[in-house]
């Protein structure tokens, strides 16, 4: 997930729009959450639950090695928000583009380490995914 932040505010090499929608839409609230303002210390982590798409950061530990004890939610949307979920295929691995029910969406990096892509993983969400482009 921290490569979602890479992605997202431009240190990387790729210069295309990652945001459609204002700071106040589902799209801007989700990448105002992956870059927490305190604890820099903490890892971004997406979680789909029964209730909807979630995201929470967990504290890292003091060697930056393993987790700490601090969970702390940062944002959520119910299921029935979430609109769209792409893969880019020709990105780079693990970038995907969440769309949601106000037109706005959201481009990082979200890779699924030993699971197939963000996509699959979230196949049933209410709302399914579309192909890749």
């Amino acid at each position: 997930m921290n490569a979602a932040l890479d992605a997202f505010d431009s240190r990387g090499e790729n210069k295309e729009q990652a945001l459609h929608g204002d700071w106040g839409s589902a799209a801007g609230e989700l990448a105002v959450a992956l870059q927490p303002r305190e604890g820099c210390d903490v890892v971004a982590v997406l979680l789909l639950g029964d209730s909807g798409l979630h995201l929470v950061h967990v504290q890292k530990s003091p060697d930056g090695r393993g987790v700490g004890p601090g969970v702390q939610y940062g944002w959520g949307v119910p299921s029935r928000r979430v609109a769209w979920i792409r893969k880019r295929n020709g990105a780079r691995h693990g970038t995907h583009e969440i769309g949601f029910d106000d037109g706005s969406w959201v481009r990082g990096i979200f890779p699924v380490a030993g699971w197939g892509t963000l996509v699959e993983a979230l196949a049933n969400l209410n709302g399914g995914s579309t192909p890749a482009r």
